[in-house]
């Protein structure tokens, strides 16, 4: 369980980390389901690293790697919760529940593969901003035909030099 600090402004500064951070992961899902590559960039440090079950991603890559990854859905919906958020200074760690639906055509919303489990994040404060350093997605279950890491979806992150 995680300690809450003692003193009222050591509380209101704990409070505000963890709204951050939780913000923060808002963003990223936002950006993701809005194939905002900027801004999924953005919310990782330079030497940030994204684990996922078909391979690792430095923050670095990612410009180039997202747009091939994103063009297989029209429509994407990434939902997240659960935020278990522990503070350490400039460093913090998190665990996140997700889930992920991949729609490939909005001609046809009904076909689409699900994806669910755990976020598993470390950050750091730079510059005063919080940002992720690894963020590992811990696959629990799928559902449909339709969801990352099927040949297509491999196939084409490895063509846009993501995997």
């Amino acid at each position: 369980m995680t300690q809450i600090p003692k003193g009222a402004e050591r509380q209101l500064a704990w409070l505000v980390d963890r709204a951050c951070i939780a913000e923060l992961i808002m963003e990223y899902n936002r950006a993701l389901d809005e194939k905002d590559v900027d801004a999924i960039v953005a919310c990782y440090t330079e030497d940030g690293m994204l684990e996922v079950p078909f391979g690792n991603i430095p923050a670095k890559d990612l410009a180039a790697a997202a747009p091939g990854a994103l063009a297989l859905y029209d429509v994407t919906h990434h939902l997240s919760g659960a935020h278990s958020i522990v503070i350490d200074g400039d460093t913090a760690k998190c665990r996140v529940s997700f889930m992920a639906v991949h729609v490939p055509s909005a001609a046809r919303r009904g076909e689409h593969g699900d994806v669910g489990g755990w976020y598993h994040i470390t950050l750091r404060r730079v510059d005063g901003r919080w940002r992720f350093v690894t963020v590992r997605d811990d696959f629990l279950w799928t559902l449909g035909d339709k969801f990352p890491g099927t040949k297509e979806h491999m196939a084409a992150l490895a063509q846009g030099g993501w995997g």
